[in-house]
């Protein structure tokens, strides 16, 4: 009887990994891809025509082999611009692509890969109910606003990075209290102002914190947001020259010297040319 009971079990399960993924799930996809533009036909497979369906077998969807639940979106663009976009009209039509507010629907997600893709919008506030996420790229796009608080909800992030966009506002102070597994912080490149928050030195796993080209208030050699006590002690790689634009920065002559030895710690701190 036991045997039966088992050979039932994995006929239910072959049935339900052939029917697709999940509806939900299926539905929320179309959804995004309503919401941009595709010059380069790169989702021409996200359809429900013609034998389409099943999302799991769609361009850059990863879905868990036995639930089918998605579990990875690797959307980034692999190419320039350019070359995706040909035309003006094309190019003027990427402008507005928006980056949804479509992800209750995604509780399994583990890796979402969206840089490069000219995206507009805020970062939508249901991206924290991905409780689930450890992986999050949305660099290289043109996201404004603030980073929204329910990201807090993410207490799983290893990677968060969100460089070259147009976010401001001040780099929030729960980063630190709540994302405590971050190895890697990428805010580069955007508009973010004020101070670092100290709480980002409670982040015991951050390797990479890489906050340059911000209008961040200056750090000089002599002022360490992690305090004076182990500044830096647990950075692989910091990098936080030329925070204040367009004040010309360099890096001091010990961190260029420990960037070309690849040491573990690095302190790099704002310097203003003389």
């Amino acid at each position: 009887m036991s045997v039966l009971l088992v050979l039932l079990f994995l006929s239910l399960a072959t049935v339900n990994i052939n029917e697709g993924c999940i509806e939900s799930e299926r539905q929320a996809l179309l959804m995004f891809k309503h919401d941009v533009t595709d010059g380069a036909n790169r989702l021409s497979s996200w359809s429900l025509h013609h034998g389409h369906g099943d999302c799991c077998q769609w361009d850059g969807v990863v879905c868990d082999n036995v639930t089918a639940h998605v579990l990875e979106l690797h959307l980034a663009n692999p190419r320039p611009l350019l070359d995706d976009y040909g035309s003006d009209a094309e190019n003027e039509a990427t402008e507005r692509s928006k980056l949804r507010d479509c992800w209750l629907n995604w509780q399994n997600l583990l890796v979402i890969k969206l840089s490069n893709n000219r995206l507009n919008g805020s970062i939508p506030s249901s991206m924290g109910t991905l409780q689930s996420i450890v992986s999050l790229h949305l660099q290289k796009n043109h996201l404004s606003g603030e980073i929204p608080l329910s990201l807090n909800n993410c207490t799983d992030l290893i990677l968060l990075d969100a460089g070259e966009n147009e976010l401001h506002g001040s780099i929030p102070r729960w980063i630190g209290d709540s994302l405590r597994k971050l190895v890697v912080l990428s805010l580069r490149s955007n508009k973010f102002s004020g101070y670092i928050p100290d709480e980002l030195c409670a982040i015991g796993s951050l390797q990479v914190l890489d906050l340059a080209d911000n209008n961040l208030i200056e750090v000089y050699q002599d002022v360490h947001f992690c305090g004076d006590e182990a500044p830096y002690i647990h950075f692989t790689v910091l990098v936080m020259w030329k925070l204040i634009n367009p004040v010309r920065g360099s890096l001091n002559e010990d961190c260029q010297t420990a960037i070309r030895k690849q040491r573990r710690y690095l302190k790099c701190f704002f310097t203003k040319h003389i």
